[in-house]
């Protein structure tokens, strides 16, 4: 009878998963305490990649509007652009429009983590000089 038993919790363990619990302790337990590290999220390339000399807008070429634009993006969980504000217009709502529609379409970020490695939203500032001489 004790053997059968024996057997049957050894068949027993071999069917239940192993959880974290379970898993062999590290050599070091103080690294059980550690916190992990957060990410700081960052355009995942220069931002001035997401404009080229094709994005100039019409109308304001027309007009001969130039200036910089500051926006502030939302950036969410996944690293894209959940929102632009212009925070500083350039004095063309074209231009200001324009930088936004290119930004929300063309960013993209790393994503942003706390020290538990959740995923966070977070704001990035940056600013877009439009000049009709480089054009």
């Amino acid at each position: 009878m004790v053997r059968d038993l024996v057997a049957g919790l050894v068949l027993l363990s071999a069917c239940v998963p192993l959880t974290a619990s379970a898993r062999a302790w590290p050599d070091d337990a103080s690294s059980l305490d550690a916190p992990g590290q957060a990410v700081k999220g960052e355009p995942r390339q220069d931002p001035a990649k997401w404009f080229t000399d094709l994005d100039y807008p019409a109308e304001a070429k027309r007009a001969g509007a130039q200036g910089t634009v500051s926006v502030a993006l939302d950036i969410d969980t996944s690293g894209h652009v959940a929102a632009c504000r212009v925070t500083a217009s350039s004095g063309s709502a074209s231009l200001d429009q324009t930088t936004c529609w290119l930004v929300t379409r063309r960013g993209r970020f790393t994503v942003q983590t706390d020290a538990s490695g959740a995923p966070q939203p977070y704001s990035y500032e940056m600013a877009k000089t439009w000049s009709l001489a480089a054009k």
